[in-house]
């Protein structure tokens, strides 16, 4: 790795944790100022997202991958058409 490589990845990482810390004390801030009901709602609806996202993506792999040499026919087939 060069020298210059080395100076420009260590002024990143200072301005990645500049920024961090700034984001994190803005944070910290502004979630203290909110009621805990809507930050447990906020929490809640968050996980749910995920949930959701997650179930989403999984059942999307499961339909894009073919069972059987069968359906990879059956799709040649109806590509074919």
């Amino acid at each position: 790795m060069t020298n210059r490589a080395t100076i420009l990845q260590l002024i990143a990482a200072v301005i990645t944790i500049c920024l961090m810390a700034v984001l994190h004390d803005w944070l910290g801030w502004y979630l203290h100022r909110l009621d805990p009901k809507f930050l447990q709602g906020l929490a809640v609806g968050i996980c749910l997202t995920i949930v959701i996202v997650l179930m989403a993506l999984w059942y999307d792999h499961r339909k894009s991958v073919a069972l059987t040499p069968r359906e990879q026919q059956r799709t040649r087939n109806i590509i074919d058409l």
